[in-house]
Formats: structure tokens, sequence, C-alpha cells
């Protein structure tokens, strides 16, 4: 549920060094927010600009200097958090550093699906080059995976059997493997299951890893691999790269 608490303050109540304190206390209170997955938006007002009210009356715009309310307490910033009750907004609002001044009025906001849809509201959409590059990437990894990995576990070749007992696995093994190492590369591929692809291949080139370590092989590779499946998949899908920054929304 999302409240929106909005600090009011007599603008002389904080010296130059006392609001830079309590510019860096709410910073770090947005952090910590952030980090619980809490926080939306946060903003001081500039006290210095001008102040406008606008009202219309019988179709006609009027506008004045403001603040509009007789009252010494101005509205000076605003969190806009997204917390489970009431109760834990008023907790997070006796945290604010302007409320040690001033008065903080929390306001629940009333959702409107009406707006779902948005183009401001939808996931981040890659752009054009991206999007691009992300499917050219995406496409060699899959040829790689497919039809030079993959095939081979399927089809006859010289020294096939050599390989497959330094490995240590049976020739059934391999093809099952192999099978696997199709459907997660499908997987990879759409759209609607690319992430869900970019995990399982991400495990599927981690046992590769070990199986090279394990019979003193080069094993770099599969980590190149497993690195470029992340690029292509964050290149198609932007909000890849913010998930793992611990961005996301």
């Amino acid at each position: 549920m999302k409240f929106l608490t909005m600090i009011y303050a007599v603008p002389d109540a904080w010296s130059p060094e006392d609001h830079a304190v309590a510019l860096e206390e709410s910073i770090d209170l947005c952090r910590e927010l952030d980090s619980l997955d809490k926080f939306v938006d946060a903003a001081p007002l500039d006290q210095n600009a001008p102040i406008k009210v606008v009202r219309v009356r019988n179709g006609e715009r009027i506008v004045s200097d403001g603040p509009f309310a007789e009252t010494k307490e101005q509205l000076g910033g605003f969190f806009l958090i997204d917390v489970d009750n009431l109760d834990e907004a008023v907790e997070v609002a006796g945290r604010i550093p302007g409320t040690t001044r001033g008065t903080t009025v929390i306001r629940p906001l009333v959702p409107l699906p009406q707006l779902d849809h948005f183009p401001s509201r939808q996931p981040a959409k890659a752009s054009k080059g991206r999007l691009i590059a992300g499917w050219m990437l995406s496409g060699l990894l899959a040829v790689f995976l497919i039809l030079l990995s993959a095939s081979g576990k399927f089809t006859d070749w010289e020294g096939k059997d050599e390989m497959f007992a330094k490995f240590g696995f049976s020739e059934q093994l391999m093809f099952n493997i192999g099978i696997v190492e199709v459907v997660i590369t499908l997987l990879f591929l759409f759209p609607r299951t690319a992430f869900l692809g970019s995990i399982l291949l991400t495990a599927y080139l981690g046992g590769a890893t070990v199986t090279h370590v394990r019979v003193e092989d080069p094993f770099f590779m599969p980590i190149l691999m497993g690195v470029l499946v992340w690029v292509a998949c964050g290149l198609r899908q932007p909000g890849i790269f913010s998930l793992a920054v611990g961005r996301a929304r």
C-alpha cells in the first residue's frame, strides 16, 4: 500500500548546517527503505523558487503567489513509500528528520487500475539497437549450443567414444544431456521464458565448467558462455541489468 508523507516546517527553522545533516539522514533512510523494497520516491522542495497557486473559477484560470494557506509552516518535501499498513507508515514518518522540527502528514494513495496501461508504467523496453544486438548474440549462442555442442551428443564422429570416456559419461547419458541442452536453449530464446532459460543455462554451464576442471581441460569457455548468456538476455530485456544490481521494481 502506498502512502504519501508530506513534511511541513517553518522555512527558517533549519540552519544550513542542520539542513545538510538532515538531508544526509534522509538519504540514508531512503537507502534503507529501498533495500527493503518499500521506497518509491522522495524529494525536498526548492524553498527559494517562487510558489504559484492556481485556481479556476467560472472557467477562468487565476494564478497568484503562494503559499495559499495562511500558516507559517510550508510543505518542504515528501516521501512516497510502499508499506504494508498505516502503522508502518507512521513508523517511517517518525524517522524522517524533518518530523523533529515540523509536522509530517500521512495520506494513503488510492490505486487507479485505469492508469496501469499507460506507457510510463510499463516495464522498460530495450531500444531497437540493443534489441538487435541482444538477438544477434542470442542467435550466436544458440548456434553454438544446439548446432555445435548438443548435436555432437546425438551424432557419430571420430573420437567421440574417447572423449565421452575421458569425461566418465556413457553415450546414453550424453544423449540425455544433449536433450537438456536443446530444451533450455530454446527456453532462453523464447521471450517469455528467457529469464528462466538464462538461469538454467547458467546452471548447465556451471556443470560443464566443473567437468572440464575435473579432467584438467581448459574451462574458460563455459564461463564465458555463461556471461554472454546474461549479456544477451539483458540486452533483450533491460530489467535484467537493473535486477542484477538490486534496482528492479
